[in-house]
């Protein structure tokens, strides 16, 4: 059952939305949930929760097509993990930004801990992390790796 108003639907079909596990949609459904949160408490001034938010956004969204994929084994248990899939999937689909902007989503979350980026840079950052988003949502169209594709670690 499809929920309505899911922003996924602006990236993927609702037949390729069916064929996904509770799981996937879960994840998929959160990381945008979760950016809508991060622009919030962003305009309020709270960059730590803007950070973290920012952060689990990405991870949601790198887990949900981390959990399509888990059929070619794919893992996504730890960051280092998130960290991979991300660099492996740059490296295959030939698209270097793509690892950049997750190293945007771990600048949010480090701030999370030690508050120290001002707040243009946690702004210019959760616009990496809604890049990171909108380019890993369609690989939620594939049940398999793209070729080429390797989990490095």
């Amino acid at each position: 059952m499809t929920t309505p108003n899911n922003p996924v639907h602006s990236v993927i079909s609702d037949a390729d939305w069916q064929r996904l596990s509770t799981q996937t949609r879960g994840y998929a459904v959160a990381s945008f949930e979760l950016m809508n949160k991060a622009h919030d408490y962003l305009r309020d001034g709270d960059l730590r929760q803007a950070s973290e938010k920012g952060w689990g956004a990405a991870a949601q969204m790198v887990k949900a097509v981390a959990e399509n994929w888990k059929d070619a084994e794919v893992v996504h248990g730890r960051h280092q993990d998130l960290r991979a899939l991300v660099a492996g999937l740059a490296a295959a689909e030939r698209e270097p930004g793509l690892d950049m902007t997750f190293h945007a989503a771990q600048d949010l979350h480090e701030n999370f801990y030690e508050d120290n980026l001002p707040q243009y840079i946690v702004d210019l950052d959760l616009r990496q992390v809604n890049e990171l988003i909108i380019k890993m949502a369609p690989q939620l169209r594939r049940s398999r790796p793209p070729r080429g594709f390797r989990q490095g670690r």
